[in-house]
Parts: structure tokens; C-alpha cells; sequence
């Protein structure tokens, strides 16, 4: 006994010294869906003497096609931004993601240095991931900014934690849940399990099972904390790194979005007083629509009940009303694909708690989307901004680094100002978008399929192969495109560009080059050579290939 309650007293005073200390586990309780998995080293070296390589794939985590290849010390300012696949750039190549899109405005403003932003995006990662890269990038990534975006995804671990718990045997849960919350556990395991570990043998769910999981009121409110906790302590690694750290709110497709809507929540009583509501709101008479909603209140406590209300009151043109129901019925919205106002107000609470420069992108999306409540013309699905969406992020995101003086560029003349912002218009019609940083969805088809392929397919075809992964396809496609006389300054743009995914930081240098001697004035392309450490240099005889155009 007195044996028991001395190893007792000693691992106690060991867990306390633990918390004293400060030491924290990387992240909390860890997400069984293998998607959110961070089973990777985010930092690597780099295939050459001197460079390194952000977000290399991970052996159970398929969702990081692209990598960041550069140069161990920074050629001039470098952010690195944080979250899962709106910061990864999903369904746009990383250029034209907010991240891409941010660096060209930096560079288009003119800091005076060469500017690179790294996406450290993993499609799926919640708060819990985005702790643990952000350490590993402070650690050995030498970023001068942070700039997180991360808010959409923290209900899936829970449902993917709430899954696996049924289906752990007893001592399984038990081990999982008091243990695993012992700070000792975790050091131990984070000690013993190999660095690249296959994952702990259970249950892992699966994303379309976790997708299809309710999340109850009570779990939101867990989540809640969880994701407080997680910015929080994100939020104190940056300072006691001495790194700026800009965290913005998550906005969602408010308006356009209702999961339930037809899967029979709505009752008989509920259906008809939703239909006469929305039958004043046809006949356009917003007082009987008010009137009705007030006695539907009590019945509508469903997500396709509140869509429906708020849709009633946006045909009337009461945008306050519909976005109150609206917002309802996202937090009533029984499944985790997105984030929701309560997560929003969780990232501006830390921001003030911890001194931490906040960028509200929710605000500005009411700001700029119709009826102030975001909707298709800003987001593809419930998450995803489309192009107009990706580019308000990063004009957003541009402001707010300038209004903190996040990068220490002191006040901006008017002109320089004006001229990041012109970067970030949306691009206009091009006869062919021959440049892979401004060709918009890389989805779109070749004109032809015929045996004798133009220029412009040929640079099309290499922008579908690099967004099926096919990094090798890409640049045989643009050097092909090259030689059948397309535009050789941006189509060797775009085979650095891929180079550099593609781990080939020497390749990148010399196509980069190449292209600089044929284009040498266009900005985006020099900080780009400036960023690899490569030098502007003639390009070898015949790499024009038949084209003296850019």
C-alpha cells in the first residue's frame, strides 16, 4: 500500500511539474479520421544543400498535392499561412488561393524586398493540426508573418472522436479518455511512437461517415472550448517566438446552404404555417410575413424550417430578419461541414484576450456580398469561396496586415496601395490564360481535341495535368506548348512555378531565369527568381522555341 501511494505521489508530482512548466501536448484529444492526421514532419530539408521543403505529403494524409520547395534562409519577407483546404487553395491552384493571391499583392505594392508566402494549407485540418505545423514552422521555418484561417473543420474531428468512441472497447475509451488527458501520457506517447508511424490500430472513421454524423448542441459547446483552447495556445507559441500572428474569422455561405431541407425534420403543423408564410412572401406582403413568422417561431426549431423563414423574409426585402434566421440555421444545421458564428465570435475573444492582430473576413464578406449575406456569388458550396471570394480574402488580408503593421512597411503611399488592390481585381476574359498563376479554374477544357493540338490546348493540358497532380505531365505540356510556338516567357513561368511543387528547386531557377530574359519587367516573375535565389540570366539557345513573344 505505502509502495502504491508513493509511485501515486511521484506521478502526480511529475504531471504537475509537467503543467507547471508550461509544456503542452501538441493539440488536444487527436482526430481518428485519417484526413486530419498530421503524420508528417511540416518542415523537411530541402533536396538541396541550403533549401527546405513546407507540407511534404504524409504517408496516411493524401490531401497535400503540392509542396513548397525554397531556401533556407529567407531571400526577403516570408508568411506562411495556416488552415485546411480553403487556405490550401481547393478547387483553385495554390496561386489563386488567398495565399497566392496575397503575395502578389505584396509584391505589387512594393515592399522594397522580395516577398514569399508559403501555403502550409492541409485540406481537412482543424485547429488541433494547425497547432502542431504552426510549432514545427516556428521551430525551423523562419517566417516573418503568420496568418491563420482555420474555423471550418472542428466539428469533424469531433464527430469523427464521437464515431470511433463507439465503436473502442471499454478499456480502449478509458485509456483514450482520463488517461489521454494526462500530460505525462501524452510526452510518453509522443516519445515512444515512431515519427511516421502507421496509424494506432481502431477504428477510423471514414469523411463520408463523419460528414453524415449529427452534432448535438452540447458537442458544438465542446468544440467551442476545444477551439479556443487550440487559438489560444497557437496564439502564445507565436509571441514567445517573437513572430506576429494574424488571426481571421472563417465566413460561410450563409444564404445558400440548407443540408436538411427535405429529409422530413419539418413536421405537418410546422409545413403549413412555413407555407403561408411563404405565400405572403410571393403575394409581397412583408407585414403578414411578419406576423405569421412571429407564431412559427416555436415550431421552426429545424434548420430547413429556418432556411425557409429566412428565404420568406429576404422576399421581402427584411435582410436583418433573414440573416437572423439564416445564422439559426446554421448553428441548427445537424452535420459538421463548416463553421458557424459562435466559432466566429471563439477567434475574435482570443484575438482581444491575447493581444493577437485580428482580421475579420466574416465582416467583410457581409460587407461585400448581396443583401450583406454571403451566399453563391461568394462561395462555391457551404465553405468554399469561389475566385471573386479568394480574391476579397486576400485584399482583406492585405489591409489588415498594413492597418498592424504586421511587416513593419510603415504607411504605404496612395499610388502602391492602389496598386495592390488593382492586382486583386478579377481577371478579365484572355483569348488563352497561358500563365498557370492567372488562369482561373484549371478545370476548363481545351478548345479541341483534335491530333494536331494548339499552342493554347497544349498549355491547357498542362494546367488539367498539374491539377490532377501529373507534375511531370504539366511541364512536358508546356515545354511542348513552347516548341509549337506559344507564349515562351509565361509558359516557362509556369514550368518554374510547377519546378518548384515539385520539389526541383535548380529547375525552377533556370526556367524563372529563362523567362526573365524574355519578360523581364513583370514583377510577379523577378520575385519569384528572387525568392529561389536565382539570378536573371539569358535563356539557352532555342528555348523560345519558334515564339519572340512573351
Amino acid at each position: 500500500m505505502v509502495g502504491l501511494l508513493v509511485s501515486a505521489g511521484l506521478l502526480a508530482a511529475v504531471e504537475g511539474t509537467f503543467r507547471l512548466a508550461g509544456w503542452a501536448p501538441p493539440g488536444s484529444e487527436p482526430s481518428p479520421l485519417l484526413a486530419q492526421e498530421i503524420d508528417f514532419s511540416p518542415v523537411q530539408p530541402g533536396p538541396e544543400p541550403g533549401t527546405l521543403t513546407f507540407m511534404p505529403m504524409g504517408p496516411h494524409n493524401p490531401s497535400t498535392r503540392w509542396t513548397t520547395t525554397t531556401t533556407v534562409a529567407p531571400a526577403g519577407l516570408r508568411i506562411v499561412t495556416f488552415g485546411g483546404s480553403t487556405t490550401y487553395g481547393l478547387p483553385f491552384t495554390p496561386f489563386e488561393s488567398f495565399s497566392g493571391l496575397l503575395q502578389r499583392a505584396l509584391v505589387a505594392l512594393g515592399t522594397g524586398r522580395p516577398v514569399e508566402v508559403v501555403n502550409a494549407g492541409v485540406c481537412s485540418m482543424g485547429s488541433a493540426g494547425v497547432l502542431q505545423v504552426v510549432r514545427a514552422v516556428l521551430r525551423s521555418g523562419s517566417p516573418d508573418l503568420l496568418v491563420v484561417y482555420s474555423g471550418n473543420n472542428e466539428y469533424l474531428d469531433r464527430a469523427a472522436i464521437a464515431l470511433a468512441a463507439r465503436e473502442t472497447p471499454p478499456l480502449g475509451r478509458w485509456i483514450r479518455g482520463p488517461l489521454g488527458r494526462l500530460h505525462l501520457f501524452r510526452w510518453l506517447d509522443i516519445q515512444l511512437r515512431p515519427r511516421h508511424a502507421p496509424p494506432p490500430v481502431g477504428p477510423h472513421p471514414t469523411m463520408g461517415e463523419v460528414l453524415r454524423r449529427p452534432i448535438s448542441p452540447e458537442e458544438r459547446q465542446i468544440v467551442q472550448e476545444r477551439y479556443r483552447r487550440n487559438l489560444t495556445a497557437l496564439a502564445k507559441a507565436a509571441r514567445e517566438a517573437g513572430v506576429p500572428v494574424l488571426l481571421s474569422t472563417v465566413p460561410t455561405n450563409l444564404r445558400d446552404v440548407c443540408q436538411a431541407c427535405g429529409d422530413g425534420q419539418v413536421g405537418e403543423v410546422e409545413e403549413k404555417a412555413l407555407a403561408a408564410i411563404e405565400g405572403a412572401a410571393a403575394a409581397g406582403d412583408a407585414g403578414a410575413v411578419k406576423r405569421l413568422a412571429r407564431g412559427a417561431e416555436a415550431l421552426a426549431q429545424d434548420e430547413e424550417g429556418q432556411v425557409r423563414l429566412a428565404r420568406a423574409f429576404l422576399a421581402v426585402e427584411d435582410t436583418v430578419a433573414a440573416r437572423r434566421h439564416f445564422e439559426q440555421a446554421e448553428q441548427l444545421s445537424r452535420f459538421a461541414i463548416r463553421g458557424d458564428d459562435l466559432l466566429r465570435e471563439v477567434v475574435r475573444e482570443v484575438a482581444r484576450a491575447e493581444g493577437t492582430a485580428l482580421c475579420d473576413a466574416a465582416h467583410a464578406f457581409d460587407t461585400a456580398a448581396e443583401w450583406g449575406i454571403p451566399g453563391r456569388d461568394l462561395f462555391d458550396d457551404p465553405c468554399h469561396p469561389n475566385l471573386r471570394g479568394h480574391l476579397l480574402l486576400a485584399r482583406t488580408m492585405l489591409d489588415c496586415i498594413l492597418a498592424e503593421d504586421l511587416l513593419g512597411l510603415d504607411a504605404r503611399e496612395p499610388a502602391q496601395v492602389a496598386a495592390a488592390a488593382a492586382s486583386l481585381e478579377e481577371p478579365n476574359a484572355v483569348d488563352c490564360p497561358w500563365r498557370l498563376d492567372r488562369s482561373g479554374t484549371t478545370a476548363r477544357a481545351p478548345a479541341t481535341d483534335s491530333v494536331r493540338l494548339l499552342p493554347c490546348d497544349l498549355a491547357l493540358h498542362g494546367h488539367r495535368a498539374f491539377m490532377a497532380q501529373d507534375l511531370a505531365g504539366a511541364r512536358g505540356f508546356y515545354r511542348a506548348a513552347r516548341q509549337a510556338g506559344g507564349a515562351a516567357g509565361w509558359l516557362l513561368l509556369d514550368e518554374g512555378l510547377v519546378a518548384r511543387l515539385d520539389g526541383d528547386l535548380s529547375g525552377a531557377r533556370a526556367s524563372f531565369a529563362q523567362a526573365a530574359a524574355i519578360i523581364p519587367d513583370d514583377p510577379d516573375l523577378l520575385n519569384f527568381l528572387a525568392i529561389t535565389g536565382g539570378d536573371a540570366a539569358a535563356p539557352e539557345a532555342g528555348s523560345a522555341a519558334g515564339s519572340t513573344s512573351p
